[in-house]
């Protein structure tokens, strides 16, 4: 709020803005109250009004920084390039590589003063890794998105690859969450890759462990997974978008109000 400078004698004086108007501020509140001898409690009521004005500041300005990286982000394309298989079999795709987003969003990112860190850790039985990506502005706010997956067992991967997969892609995906991020050739719909005629399509085991998952989720859920993934089956869910699929169920789990990505 505003008001005009009517501060007695000896009283902190409240801080002017750029229209010369002063602004009372909690902490110009603390200051006053601090000199009038204002008791503990009123100092304690005073201090955490002023630790909310704060992170209110602090939550504002990272918002504004995230606007303004947005609007500053060049358009990224997939630069990426699998395929594997051979004759009917044969699958190929695009995608966005890890670095080829580190890079593009380097200078909009710290022209805005905003950071991002990943932090990994075990999700349960099953070897289930998490990945939480904390995005920081230097004002002090920060913010997370996590996401964990089983490790990627297609291919013939071996077990430190098959880990390594699914920490790349976690890392990749909560980091566009985190900053909103789509590919500049991704499909509208959000609809994962990988989903055109003779993609791979999830083993009998991920079939299964998810089958397992949706027996715990409200009537309905399973279908709704289905039609998010254009699959007429569980056991027809593309391999690409399986980590993303156990995600939203288990979310869907833990927060039964939740919507499935349609």
């Amino acid at each position: 709020m505003t008001t005009k400078d009517s501060t007695t004698a000896g009283a902190t004086p409240a801080k002017r803005g750029a229209d010369g108007i002063a602004h009372v501020t909690p902490a110009t509140m603390l200051n006053t109250a601090i000199e009038r001898g204002a008791d503990v409690d009123q100092l304690e009521r005073l201090m955490a009004l002023h630790e909310r004005w704060q992170a209110d500041n602090r939550r504002s300005a990272f918002i504004e920084a995230l606007a303004d990286f947005q609007a500053a982000m060049p358009a990224i394309h997939k630069d990426g390039d699998v395929s594997y298989g051979s004759g009917g079999g044969k699958v190929g795709y695009r995608f966005a590589s890890l670095p080829a987003i580190a890079q593009a969003i380097r200078k909009p990112l710290s022209d805005a003063g905003l950071t991002y860190r990943f932090e990994f850790a075990n999700a349960g039985a099953g070897g289930e890794m998490q990945v939480t990506c904390v995005l920081t502005h230097t004002g002090g706010h920060a913010e997370s998105t996590c996401m964990a997956a089983p490790p990627d067992t297609s291919g013939s991967k071996n077990a430190i690859q098959a880990e390594g997969s699914t920490a790349t892609y976690l890392q990749r995906y909560t980091l566009k969450a985190a900053l909103g991020i789509v590919d500049a050739d991704e499909d509208i719909d959000g609809r994962g890759a990988g989903m055109g005629a003779g993609a791979e399509v999830i083993t009998e085991d991920q079939a299964d462990q998810l089958r397992k998952l949706l027996a715990q989720t409200p009537s309905g859920t399973g279908q709704k997974l289905l039609t998010w993934a254009q699959a007429e089956s569980i056991a027809d869910l593309p391999a690409s978008m399986y980590a993303e699929a156990v995600a939203t169920v288990k979310r869907k789990l833990t927060a039964a109000d939740e919507e499935l990505p349609l």
